[in-house]
């Protein structure tokens, strides 16, 4: 794989998630310099909008190509960013917001794919998938610092500098990425086939086994963010500078276990580095909830959870490769449904995790045995997926059909006896 068209992956990917999180720092400022109190509204635009553009992206590129379909995403990108950065009343910036995310969504799936397409052999789609994402998740944190520097000075800065970023990454890319061929059918029917394709993905157990995989997992990460982290603050009070690193350990952690993906990537094959992630996981699991049971110090039961994030990147690095494999010929599809499922898990597990804290003796136990279930149901290395399809199956009553005549057999019917 050429060196620029890596980078360029790795450029897309890190703007997917930039995009994202810096709004969780400019909200307060939007809604200062616009006079409005519901600048929150913001983020769920942006969450909707890039829902619905890794839809339509995954579809339209297997029917127009992925060079065009990328290229107007980086469009839409600058355009949504000079617009939010102009904006002069809230409902204007509510539209740059919403032409940004339609210019996001499924970018971070585009520069997957771009890998994936020029890396044929698996374990080295593995490595560089890995070793690109240490660079990839530390996004949302220099988002977050950057962000929050600029807007001191003035927020619209920020949105200008990310305008003319998106416009070198629409030059590298009109340079760099190929033109890949498309099906010589009519565009309509390669739409329309393009879209039946998420169905026929997600109806592929083995694809849905690792899709589920990846979604339990990556919301262990959402309980934390959401119950574990607040509690941690409140123990701790604001004057403890310790709860502030926290999110910073999380990533390291990531950033270690994708590491240690890249590197075994062309030893151990990815079905055997994701059970190494998923074990990883249990374990720590399992002693988050001794800890807990126990009523040690919150701090001693949280601190497994690092290695709980080291097997997260370990088994997101290998599982990625394993869903393109499983795609079948779609690895835009594939990323375009994953990025879909992700992040719909991830609000099913926000919304989840405060409801079994609530009903918990204390918020520690809570977290730690929500997690542990969770990893037990990733860990079941037998498909319970393909059981429940069994199950299904089983109880559903079966019609006794009669096999149709074939034309041999209406001859000899019709034939007499006496002839024969």
């Amino acid at each position: 794989m050429s060196g620029p068209l890596l980078m360029l992956s790795v450029g897309l990917r890190f703007t997917a998630k930039f995009a994202g999180a810096v709004f969780f720092i400019l909200v307060p400022f939007v809604a200062s310099s616009l006079a409005v109190d519901n600048a929150q509204t913001l983020i769920p635009v942006f969450l909707i909008g890039s829902a619905a553009s890794q839809f339509c992206v995954g579809a339209l590129s297997e029917t127009f190509g992925t060079r065009r379909i990328l290229l107007t995403q980086l469009a839409c990108l600058v355009a949504g960013t000079i617009l939010c950065g102009a904006a002069f009343n809230f409902a204007s910036m509510l539209v740059g917001v919403a032409v940004q995310s339609i210019g996001v969504g499924a970018m971070g799936g585009i520069g997957n794919t771009l890998i994936f397409d020029r890396c044929h052999n698996q374990a080295k789609a593995t490595r560089a998938l890995s070793f690109t994402s240490v660079i990839v998740i530390w996004a949302p944190a220099l988002a977050m610092n950057l962000g929050l520097v600029i807007a001191r000075a003035d927020w619209r800065y920020f949105f200008y500098l990310q305008a003319c970023w998106g416009f070198a990454l629409w030059g590298t890319s009109f340079i760099t990425v190929p033109t890949n061929s498309v099906s010589s059918e009519p565009a309509r029917r390669r739409l329309v086939a393009a879209v039946n394709s998420y169905g026929t993905l997600l109806v592929k157990f083995e694809y849905t086994r690792i899709a589920a995989r990846m979604c339990l997992a990556g919301g262990g990460i959402v309980v934390f963010y959401t119950s574990a982290l607040p509690y941690l603050q409140a123990w701790a009070g604001p004057s403890h500078i310790g709860v502030g690193v926290v999110p910073i350990l999380v990533v390291a952690a990531n950033s270690v276990g994708r590491i240690v993906a890249g590197t075994l990537a062309t030893k151990v094959s990815a079905e055997r580095l994701g059970r190494i992630g998923s074990t990883t996981c249990l374990l720590a699991t399992v002693t988050m909830t001794g800890f807990a049971l126990l009523q040690t110090n919150p701090l001693w039961t949280f601190l497994p959870f690092i290695v709980y994030v080291v097997g997260v990147g370990v088994m997101f690095s290998s599982q990625r490769t394993e869903l393109m494999v499983a795609s079948a010929g779609r690895p835009v599809t594939s990323e375009s449904l994953i990025g879909i499922l992700t992040s719909v898990s991830g609000s099913v597990f926000a919304v989840l995790s405060p409801f079994v804290t609530s009903i918990s003796p204390d918020v520690p136990t809570g977290i730690s045995l929500l997690l542990l279930s969770m990893t037990i149901v990733s860990c079941l290395r037998s498909n319970w997926l393909n059981w429940l399809k069994a199950m299904t199956i089983r109880l559903r009553p079966q019609k006794t059909l009669r096999p149709r005549p074939t034309t041999v057999d209406r001859a000899v019917q019709t034939v007499s006896p006496g002839r024969l």
